[in-house]
């Protein structure tokens, strides 16, 4: 039984895990703590692309209007545009895809100023009837808190701290709410991640046209190192990961192949090892893939 080889292989690991596994076509799961609030990190990027969409759907947005980045704009972590010159204009399209594939971090606060905010995401999701997806901070906010700093506006002089706050890797305030399962952070139950990520496989998620695009970008993904790693070439995953401090987090759907149909895995683990918890994710989905294909997978 998977819900048995799962508790095993994760039983050795240090940490709290937050695991569902869902096989769409015949409804079998395997759930730890399923319903327990854990933070999303970046993996909150979802509900923010769905909520642009939306816009976008009621023709608020346009994905090819261009926006100016400014030097006010930077934010700190991950993500390539905090490297470009101030000036440089990129599409919203493009900030989107950067924020899903990449995990780009300015893009992400960009696309929050354009759908009016942290509140107006947290308000869709709840609209939606995720009751346990909570949207509350910026990522600029959030990351400021992760290192126990209290919320400020950008300047210079105070990104360059908290950018070297941040990769000195001692940094991280164990004691502040963003490493906690608060409904005061951005933070997520693997149930309600799961739930949303079908109804975007269902596309029935703001319009069929929306869903199918959001898919395809996070087909795209570029960190594939968790629910992808171990997966036979050419299997087709849509994930998003997310990560801070002991933090390490998966969520994405899988294609099965011969039609054996989708995996939707979602993986959240706090207060354990990074690498220990980077390191067991890919053999959470191998072992799921192989149960419902009916077929070992090689590891090269």
């Amino acid at each position: 039984m998977l819900q048995k080889k799962i508790e095993q292989l994760i039983e050795p690991i240090s940490g709290s895990f937050g695991i569902l596994i869902r096989h769409i076509q015949s409804g079998e799961e395997v759930k730890i703590n399923s319903e327990r609030l854990f933070q999303a990190a970046r993996c909150i990027k979802i509900p923010i692309l769905i909520t642009l969409f939306r816009d976008i759907e009621e023709g608020k947005v346009q994905l090819d209007t261009r926006i100016r980045i400014k030097e006010e704009d930077r934010v700190t972590g991950s993500g390539i545009l905090r490297e470009l010159d101030p000036g440089a204009e990129v599409s919203i399209k493009d900030l989107a895809m950067l924020m899903t594939i990449v995990s780009d971090n300015l893009a992400t606060d960009k696309i929050l100023d354009i759908v009016g905010g942290v509140e107006n995401v947290d308000r869709y999701m709840k609209e939606l009837g995720f009751e346990n997806i909570h949207v509350k901070q910026t990522l600029w906010d959030w990351l400021q808190e992760s290192i126990g700093f209290t919320p400020q506006p950008y300047s210079q002089e105070y990104y360059e701290t908290v950018h070297q706050a941040l990769f000195s890797g001692k940094s991280f305030d164990p004691e502040s709410i963003v490493f906690t399962g608060s409904s005061h952070t951005n933070a997520m139950t693997p149930l309600d991640s799961t739930n949303l990520l079908e109804k975007m496989l269902k596309k029935e998620l703001v319009s069929i046209k929306a869903s199918e695009a959001m898919l395809d970008m996070l087909s795209r993904q570029q960190l594939r190192r968790r629910i992808p790693y171990f997966l036979p070439p050419g299997t087709r995953v849509a994930n998003k990961t997310g990560w801070i401090g002991n933090v390490v987090n998966d969520v994405g759907i899988i294609e099965l192949p011969e039609e054996k149909g989708q995996l939707i895995i979602s993986v959240f683990i706090m207060d354990g090892s990074y690498y220990e918890s980077e390191s067991i994710i890919p053999y959470i989905s191998k072992t799921a893939f192989e149960y419902f294909s009916e077929k070992p997978v090689k590891i090269y």
